[in-house]
């Protein structure tokens, strides 16, 4: 499969150490304690060890969706957009109206500066949930991006409701807005 090609290509550059300890670990754990570690090595700052992690959830379960998109997640947020959109095509496929898979199809279009394309996704993602807090983030800063500071604060009071986030809350005090928080 090509994540198992993907896998033997990150294996090749990353420290033979990490490879060994995701590989010891996944070998003994179930698909949802490699999904969590997967997700906590990517916050712990260990990008390699939470891709393959992920990888190693994906093909112990491959018809899991949640593991898909969690993948894919881990890409973008690693700079692999180009990897995740593909396999965001393939979950939309089965799942079209899926707000967690819109939203991360539109954060892969975003990080590769299509923001045409993330705008689609992300705009769809928030027909579905009105409230997904990185979607909302998201269309902030698009509307940021092209001066619509109005705009920009709907969505970000929109993220607040749910999440409370530094970055926000400074993006609404540069703003002037300081009063709608």
């Amino acid at each position: 499969t090509e994540t198992a090609k993907m896998e033997a290509a990150l294996k090749t550059v990353v420290n033979p150490q990490v490879v060994q300890q995701v590989e010891t670990f996944s070998a003994s754990r179930s698909v949802k304690e490699i999904q969590n570690a997967a997700i906590g090595g990517f916050y712990s700052d260990k990008p390699e060890s939470a891709l393959l992690l992920g990888m190693k959830a994906v093909q112990k379960n491959p018809s899991d969706v949640l593991g898909w998109n969690n993948l894919a997640a881990i890409m973008n947020m690693s700079g692999l957009e180009h990897q995740a959109i593909p396999i965001l095509q393939r979950c939309l496929a089965d799942l079209p109206d899926n707000s967690m898979l819109l939203n991360n199809m539109g954060q892969a279009y975003m990080g590769l500066g299509d923001l045409v394309k993330a705008k689609q996704f992300i705009n769809k993602c928030l027909t579905i949930d009105a409230l997904h807090p990185e979607a909302n983030h998201s269309m902030a800063l698009l509307h940021i991006y092209h001066n619509n500071y109005e705009k920009a604060v709907q969505y970000l009071q929109k993220e607040m409701e749910v999440a409370h986030r530094r970055s926000s809350l400074a993006q609404l005090v540069k703003s002037g807005h300081r009063n709608k928080i």
